[in-house]
């Protein structure tokens, strides 16, 4: 794997694990849209998945 690669990886990985962390017990979307917290929490990890690219 390119050393960019692994970085971008190494980078974004903790975050989608954060999402997951998050949204496991949320059993649909109606519930994730209604629980600001999560919504938050979630919202803030795309953002730094967006911003390590």
């Amino acid at each position: 794997m390119e050393t960019g690669i692994k970085k971008l990886f190494f980078d974004v990985k903790p975050s989608i694990e954060a999402i997951y962390f998050h949204v496991k017990g949320n059993k649909n979307f109606f519930e994730y849209r209604e629980n600001h917290t999560v919504k938050r929490a979630v919202e803030r990890e795309l953002e730094i998945i967006r911003r390590s690219n």
